[in-house]
């Protein structure tokens, strides 16, 4: 499962997993939003996932090549032995406001 809780300057339009293999769906509609991606199968140690795309519209207050930095936390389970622990990652993705 993928969250990612999206800038509070943006609007979240559109977000889909390549292949179809996931579904993304916006869990908190009030800014800052809170975007929710589920796999449809478990990932292997060592695989790369699908990409996920998410199309956002920038408030017209962020200036035309702004960067705007959006965090998205990665929760997975990894098994070792008898033990399950669970596992986030947090993978910091850069983006460049255009008109």
């Amino acid at each position: 499962m993928v969250n990612d809780r999206l800038p509070s300057m943006v609007e979240m339009v559109s977000a889909s997993v390549a292949g179809g293999v996931g579904q993304c769906v916006l869990t908190e509609a009030t800014r800052p939003q809170l975007l929710t991606c589920t796999m449809s199968d478990a990932l292997a140690p060592g695989v790369v996932t699908s990409v996920i795309t998410v199309v956002v519209k920038a408030d017209i207050t962020v200036a035309s090549g702004s960067t705007i930095v959006n965090q998205a936390m990665v929760h997975g389970r990894l098994r070792r032995s008898r033990d399950e622990r669970s596992r986030r990652r947090t993978a910091p993705h850069w983006c460049r406001a255009s008109p």
